[in-house]
This record gives structure tokens, sequence and C-alpha cells, in this order.
């Protein structure tokens, strides 16, 4: 999936997350600064069994592409 604006890379993160984990619940999200002006987005879920996971995703193409 092409992933040319913030929507659409969103889009993409959260199918990912429930494509290799399974259903999940939003917890948190954060944008994080890397180095060379790399941008992040952080998110945390809580997995059907309760625990939970955080993954980190470069959205560095798409950032600020609405």
């Amino acid at each position: 999936m092409p992933r040319d604006t913030e929507k659409e890379g969103i889009a993409w993160e959260y199918a990912w997350i429930r494509e290799h984990f399974g259903e999940h619940r939003r917890k948190g999200q954060s944008l994080l600064m890397g180095d060379g002006g790399r941008r992040f987005d952080q998110v945390t879920v809580q997995l059907a069994n309760g625990s939970e996971r955080t993954f980190y995703f470069d959205i560095t193409r798409y950032f600020g592409h609405h």
C-alpha cells in the first residue's frame, strides 16, 4: 500500500499491527524526532490477550503531507 499522506500512513500502521498481532486497542500514539530530521510514530496498543506492545514506524516520507 502506498503511504504518501499521513492518513494513508496511519491506516497502514494499524493494518500492519492487526495483520501481525490481531485485534488490539490503541493506548497511545506519539511523534518522535530522530537524527537527521527523521520522524517516527510511536504506537502503543493493548492486544486481545491483555498484553501491551509498543511499535515504532518511520513516518518521515509522509509526515506533514495531507
